[in-house]
């Protein structure tokens, strides 16, 4: 089969979702079936993101254009309120539509569609695709439009309204839907209403498609458990009932006050309240943000119990895009989310998984985990049980190819 990937973000560092695309891109093409793969890149940048590492045969590139300014920004908000639609992001459809006229279609056996961010301008753009829609797979990251976020706690608004029609006529021309996430994949299958189910395809990590510094060095970390966290802290994540069970448990208990430690590389940090509570602890550090390859290296170097936070509330389904990351580890992870959630559902041992809101949830889960460290000498077994595996990959792609 010839594939076709159209894709918006493929960034090395800096995003989830470049991550996931890439690796995605690099084991499409290790499926038997798969003959060859090329690439149309909307590229939002002029930064370089590596895209050799990703085994393909033929790269068409656009660079975004940037679009913005004092009186755009003043004739977007009127847009908003007046007609429900973004001025900015139909400029950037259309300018999407003209460069996709230039491709020959009928030249691949399956397009596969990869948006980012809140706007998924590609899936939109994509609406040209007369003619190609039993072939082309459109990939939901996160539920759309935003309003249907679980972790979005605002207004639906005539702009939401109109995002959810223009979506939903795009669905029901016949296009295959994919998401990561089987929570996702049900929901938005309901949402829309649609007579055929949306398909679920896991995220996927690849060490292959990154630069990873030789070495990476802590201080006095040796002999220490040591919990992780690398990322940013939004869209209704919480992480201060988690500091505050951590911090009971090193009171309680001097084995953990004298063995435990814990390393939070939060995105701008400094801005966070908790951070001035908690940074006096000496068993707690906060330091700066580093780059993906460079995390990915720390990580797996050093750390023992690696923590993952879904958006708080009741309900969770997405799949957070460092799920299969850390899952490649074989490490322990520790997951903070609502008691209903897409990584709860594929954990395999249940105590991994704490109430985000719930200090004393994880410090009762958070306690059994390191004890099992301690008694156990660090064993880890894949926390998700070969769920992110690229067997399993093949598998759930099988029902795309063969469709």
């Amino acid at each position: 089969m010839r594939i076709l990937v159209i894709a918006e973000d493929l960034r090395v560092s800096g995003t989830s979702e470049g991550q996931v695309s890439r690796s995605f891109i690099y084991n499409l093409n290790r499926h038997p079936e798969v003959n060859s793969v090329d690439l149309l890149y909307f590229k939002c940048n002029d930064e370089n993101h590596e895209l050799e590492k990703l085994n393909i045969q033929n790269i068409w590139i656009y660079l975004t254009p940037k679009v913005g300014g004092i009186i755009l920004s003043f004739l977007e908000k009127v847009c908003h309120k007046a007609f429900g639609k973004s001025l900015i992001d139909n400029f950037k459809i259309e300018w999407m539509k003209k460069k996709l006229r230039s491709i020959d279609f009928s030249l691949f056996d399956r397009i596969f569609v990869r948006s980012t961010g809140q706007s998924f301008l590609t899936i939109r753009a994509c609406s040209i695709l007369k003619g190609f829609e039993k072939k082309t797979v459109l990939y939901f990251h996160d539920p759309y439009p935003f309003f249907w976020d679980p972790g979005y706690h605002g207004k639906l608004t005539k702009i939401g309204i109109n995002a959810f029609l223009e979506m939903r006529a795009l669905i029901h021309r016949g296009f295959i839907c994919t998401t990561p996430s089987n929570n996702l994949s049900r929901d938005l299958s309901f949402l829309y209403g649609t007579n055929k189910p949306f398909l679920t395809i896991p995220h996927q990590f690849v060490p292959e498609v990154f630069n990873f510094p030789e070495k990476v060095f802590l201080d006095d970390v040796e002999d220490k458990i040591v919990i992780m966290y690398h990322g940013a802290i939004q869209l209704g994540r919480t992480i201060e009932p988690f500091l505050e069970a951590f911090r009971l448990l090193i009171e309680e208990k001097k084995l953990f006050k004298d063995k435990v430690l814990l390393i939070l590389r939060i995105k701008d940090g400094a801005k966070f309240s908790f951070r001035k509570k908690y940074e006096h602890i000496s068993n707690i550090r906060f330091l700066e943000q580093v780059s993906a390859g460079y995390a990915y290296k720390e990580v797996s170097q050093y750390s023992h119990v690696n923590l993952i936070l879904e958006p708080s509330g009741y309900y969770s389904n997405i799949l957070v895009g460092k799920a299969p990351l850390l899952a490649s580890l074989n490490h322990h992870i520790f997951v903070l989310g609502p008691d209903d959630s897409e990584l709860k559902n594929l954990l395999v041992n249940k105590n991994l998984f704490a109430n985000s809101s719930s200090v004393d949830d994880i410090k009762t889960k958070l306690k059994l985990v390191l004890e099992e460290i301690l008694i156990n000498d660090k064993v880890y077994l894949d926390p998700f049980n070969e769920y992110f595996s690229l067997s399993n990959f093949f598998s759930s792609l099988d029902k795309v190819l063969s469709k």
